[in-house]
């Protein structure tokens, strides 16, 4: 919780700064922001230090004493790695990126594991976090060719440190709408509820954690040097959020309908209270999967503040929503999630004309088809599901999620939309390009 939280407030948004300028960015610009950066991160640790009696004496943990500073430790090292980062990044070399990303991470997890095994207990976790971090800062600065040094360029650099400023305001606010349903829902229903809530609201965000921070990772790099060329912003849109909704929109109006039976021999019976709220949430993850993509569209252009406004204004609606909807329980707080996610997202969209796009054609349009040929499917499933009610729970699911599988592509077959049509050739044509490639390299 401290190290997710010092992350956000420690996010102060240069490195999407680096990114997002379409114009070159010089090495005396990229060593200002880093000093700027250190130094905030230092102010931010003192800050912890500080807390550091009253986190022990709240979580009546003395442990926390010793852990918590080297936690500290941890966020300033991950500073060193941002500015590196950022330029492999801006330079669209996303290999090394993710390479650095594997090695770091393998390392973190090796490490960790193998202390805990020698009988270390928590700190096995703090010094994986920390070497994992200073094996990315490592890798990246090699991989950038870039260190830190003295020069600096105040002056040439204000535009990003003014973008810088309002991300990371975007930030905090977007750190807050995330976490005020839970401090709702454990202040009024108690923690029992807000673990219930928080494992169904996890379940929902996968295909937004692992589809969609993928390609938006890409789509903002990609968004920020074509700032200014509004027909291939408006492809690259359409295109994202297709492919998200391919992907997302059956896997989660599937889950809706299965979600007893896959809590059940996912997670075991003791879990069942998930179920209803975790089948309510999965229409708000339908737009959560492709929400996103409009956020970095706004920042990428230099609407950075678009993207804050977005944010705020869906704090204020969670907040209202939540505290009427914890009247009716966890399940009235998960309806006042889909219902906040649909309007903002709705209000949000109208706002692409400010860019040239339009909210139809360029973002809600590529999402019909695939969300068609779901609702085929979650009702065909449900017809299915109640004359399988004397097949056992595994065997269950498993004749569920074939047919669904089955139908969702069937409908997709019948329908043959040209947008999908044509995006599926695209996809068989990269996955022929890097079999080859595998061939020759084998060969070699």
């Amino acid at each position: 919780m401290v190290v997710d939280l010092a992350t956000k407030v420690g996010d102060f948004g240069f490195s999407s700064a680096l990114v997002q300028q379409a114009e070159p960015v010089s090495a005396k610009q990229v060593n200002t922001l880093f000093l700027i950066d250190l130094g905030l991160k230092l102010l931010l640790f003192l800050g912890l230090l500080a807390l550091v009696p009253s986190v022990v004496a709240y979580f009546q943990e003395p442990v926390l004493a010793s852990v918590l500073p080297a936690i500290g430790v941890y966020m300033v090292v991950d500073c060193f790695s941002s500015p590196s980062l950022a330029i492999l990044v801006r330079d669209l070399n996303f290999r090394s990126t993710a390479l650095i990303e594997l090695t770091s991470r393998t390392l973190e997890v090796v490490v960790a594991i193998a202390l805990a095994w020698c009988g270390y207990g928590v700190w096995s976790l703090v010094v994986g976090r920390i070497l994992g971090s200073a094996t990315t800062a490592g890798l990246a600065c090699a991989a950038a060719r870039w260190l830190p040094t003295l020069g600096t360029d105040f002056r040439g650099s204000a535009r990003l440190i003014r973008f810088g400023g309002w991300l990371f305001v975007r930030n905090l606010a977007y750190y807050a709408s995330d976490n005020v349903d839970f401090l709702i829902v454990g202040r009024y229903l108690g923690v029992t509820s807000v673990g219930f809530y928080s494992k169904a609201f996890e379940i929902m965000r996968l295909p937004q954690a692992r589809v969609t921070r993928a390609v938006n990772a890409v789509l903002f790099t990609a968004f920020s040097r074509i700032q200014t060329e509004t027909d291939r912003l408006g492809r690259g849109l359409r295109k994202a959020v297709l492919v998200t909704a391919i992907v997302s929109s059956p896997l989660l109006v599937g889950l809706a309908v299965v979600a007893p039976e896959f809590v059940e021999i996912v997670f075991g019976p003791k879990w069942e209270p998930i179920v209803r709220p975790l089948q309510i949430m999965c229409f708000a993850g339908i737009v959560h999967a492709v929400d996103p993509y409009m956020v970095s569209l706004f920042t990428a252009t230099g609407r950075v503040r678009l993207a804050v406004l977005r944010r705020v204004a869906e704090l204020v609606l969670l907040v209202g929503a939540s505290l009427y909807g914890v009247r009716f329980g966890v399940e009235g707080v998960a309806t006042a999630i889909v219902l906040v996610a649909v309007v903002v997202t709705l209000a949000t969209s109208a706002l692409l004309r400010l860019i040239g796009l339009r909210a139809w054609r360029d973002y809600l349009a590529p999402q019909t088809w695939p969300l068609v040929a779901a609702g085929v499917m979650g009702v065909s499933v449900l017809w299915l599901r109640d004359r399988l009610q004397d097949v056992g729970s595994f065997g269950r699911l498993i004749l569920l999620v074939s047919l669904g599988a089955g139908v969702y592509v069937a409908v997709l077959a019948v329908i043959r939309p040209t947008s999908i049509v044509a995006v599926v050739r695209e996809g068989l044509g990269d996955v022929g390009t890097l079999r080859e490639r595998l061939r020759r390299a084998l060969r070699n």
